[in-house]
């Protein structure tokens, strides 16, 4: 990195990038363990500098060389721009076993940028496939689902209701929809008519009988509602 600083550059591409994620100054800083009111103080340019230590943070966490904080880049070329989203290929919802954690193999998806606004930071994001026609007509085989790793994502997860990743012992990994009943029961759905509603009760999901490992966010560029 040989080029001079230009703050201003700097920080209008670090502000671009944390508020692309749906980000606020806090939690980006929390994120990286950095001062929050130092790095409010810089991106509102009232404060004249970042430490290099700061910028590399930055430099890790969006992907991204140092050498891009220090241009301008103009929108047309931000439009223009992928992003690299954890593939597990090996691993289809509705069908295969396991959990997903870090000894699966995996690969990468390259997506534009400009149809990936998640609103979660894409660190937590991962993709996946769908096998089998249980989901449908919301879901088709070979769809790629785009899903939020809810347990790196948060410690404290309440799901409502909407399309998720599921794990147990018994049948592995799948995508349904998941809903609660009067009684604090999980209904494990499927949009297919064809296929049974299974209920589990809360002392079932509580001891990891059943276990939510994602949140489905979107299915190619068609965000799931």
């Amino acid at each position: 990195m040989d080029k001079k600083l230009n703050y201003d550059i700097i920080a209008s591409n670090i502000k671009r990038l944390i508020f692309a994620e749906g980000l606020s100054v806090k939690q980006i800083a929390d994120e990286l363990n950095i001062n929050q009111g130092n790095t409010n103080s810089f991106l509102k340019r009232t404060k004249p500098t970042l430490s290099l230590d700061n910028l590399y943070a930055f430099s890790k966490r969006f992907g991204y060389s140092l050498d891009y904080f220090l241009v301008e880049h103009d929108e047309h070329e931000e439009q223009n721009k992928t992003v690299q989203i954890i593939y597990y290929d090996n691993i289809k919802a509705s069908a295969g076993h396991g959990n997903i954690n870090e000894n699966v193999s995996s690969t990468f998806l390259e997506v534009k940028k400009d149809l990936i606004d998640f609103g979660y930071p894409l660190k937590y994001v991962y993709a996946i496939k769908v096998e089998g026609d249980s989901m449908q007509p919301t879901l088709f085989e070979g769809d790629i689902l785009f899903v939020l790793n809810i347990r790196q994502y948060t410690s404290d997860f309440i799901f409502q209701s909407g399309i998720y990743i599921i794990d147990d012992d018994f049948v592995g990994v799948r995508v349904k929809r998941l809903d609660k009943d009067k009684y604090g029961n999980m209904l494990v759905k499927s949009d297919n008519p064809n296929y049974d509603t299974i209920i589990y009760t809360p002392e079932e999901y509580n001891n990891e009988s059943i276990r939510v490992i994602g949140k489905v966010i979107a299915c190619f560029s068609r965000f799931i509602k």
